[in-house]
């Protein structure tokens, strides 16, 4: 059978040489186990974002809506009937109406922009993990006559807030 000329070269190099050519082949093995470990570290590090990104997406994609449906000027009159007709499609795993926009929350001195959206608690439990992700307090009870909030750790932290204290919401315009 013959031996393909690269194969030759390459077998050459690694043989155990005598004499002068000693150093070249320390120097072929060398370069072998750098690349070895090049190689190896290569595949372990490709892995961890692998399997990074499936669990950030998870956790992403758990608590943010994968779809919206707005009409024009950011309303969407019958909402119901949309909904409905939503929840009775077959892809659709659930659906929850929501009113959002840009607010921002004060507490004493410290001010600070947000994203406010207002939910129904029971519908939204239905399409967001949010409950199960919740370190502290409890997810929105859904009584009547008090205004809850949830918001994250570092906001918190940056406001200066724990649980159960007063937080003031400025809207740059209120319609009920």
């Amino acid at each position: 059978m013959a031996v393909p000329l690269y194969l030759r070269i390459g077998i050459r190099y690694f043989r155990r040489a005598s004499g002068n050519d000693r150093f070249l082949s320390l120097v072929s093995w060398f370069s072998l186990l750098g690349m070895l470990i090049g190689v190896v570290s290569l595949i372990v590090v490709m892995s961890v974002m692998n399997g990074f990104e499936r669990e950030l997406q998870q956790r992403v994609l758990s608590v943010v809506p994968h779809g919206y449906i707005e009409g024009p000027q950011r309303r969407l009159a019958n909402w119901q009937q949309y909904a409905t007709t939503l929840a009775e499609t077959p892809m659709v795993s659930g659906v929850a109406p929501y009113v959002g926009g840009k607010a921002m929350l004060a507490v004493f001195k410290r001010l600070r922009g947000v994203s406010l959206y207002g939910i129904d608690p029971e519908q939204e439990r239905r399409v967001s993990a949010v409950a199960e992700h919740m370190i502290a307090g409890e997810y929105l009870s859904g009584d009547g006559g008090q205004y809850q909030i949830i918001i994250g750790d570092i906001l918190a932290r940056q406001l200066g807030v724990s649980i159960g204290d007063g937080l003031t919401v400025i809207l740059p315009k209120v319609t009920v």
